[in-house]
C-alpha cells in the first residue's frame, strides 16, 4: 500500500524527467539554430543542408526575381511617363477648347466691328453688292 508521501514523490519524479527531456531538446534546438545562423554568416548554410546540388537552380531562380523586379520597376516608370503624357494630353485639349472659342467669336460680325472701331479703321460694313468687274476692254 502506498502512503501519501509516496504519492506526492512519483509525480515529483516523473515531473524531473520529463523537464530534462524538454530542456534538451530546447537546448538542441537553440544550438541548431545558433550554428545555422554561423553557417549563414560564414556562407556554409546551403552545404550544410545538402543543397549544392541544386545550387544552379539556387542561381536561376535569384536571376528570375530580379528580372521580375527589374520588369516592375520598368512598369511602373512607364505607367507614371503615361499619366503625365494623359495630364499633358488633356492640358492640350482645354487650350484646344478655349482657342477655338476665341476664333469663333472672332468670326461674329459684330466682333470684326469693334476691333475695327478700337484699331481706328473708317472700315465699316458695304451699304450695296460689290460692283461686278468684266474682263472686257474698251479701247477708244
Amino acid at each position: 500500500m502506498e502512503t501519501g508521501r509516496d504519492i506526492q514523490e512519483i509525480p515529483a519524479a516523473g515531473n524531473t524527467a520529463g523537464e530534462g527531456k524538454r530542456r534538451s531538446r530546447m537546448h538542441a534546438v537553440l544550438a541548431f539554430i545558433k550554428d545555422s545562423i554561423g553557417a549563414i554568416f560564414q556562407g556554409k548554410f546551403l552545404l550544410r543542408m545538402k543543397f549544392d546540388r541544386y545550387f544552379i537552380h539556387i542561381i536561376y531562380l535569384f536571376f528570375l526575381a530580379v528580372v521580375c523586379i527589374w520588369m516592375k520597376l520598368h512598369i511602373e516608370q512607364t505607367m507614371v511617363r503615361l499619366e503625365v503624357s494623359r495630364q499633358a494630353a488633356e492640358d492640350y485639349r482645354i487650350y484646344l477648347r478655349q482657342k477655338t472659342s476665341e476664333l469663333a467669336e472672332l468670326g461674329k460680325l459684330s466682333a470684326v466691328q469693334d476691333m475695327l472701331i478700337r484699331s481706328g479703321s473708317f472700315l465699316t460694313v458695304p451699304d450695296k453688292p460689290a460692283d461686278r468687274l468684266t474682263g472686257r476692254r474698251t479701247t477708244e
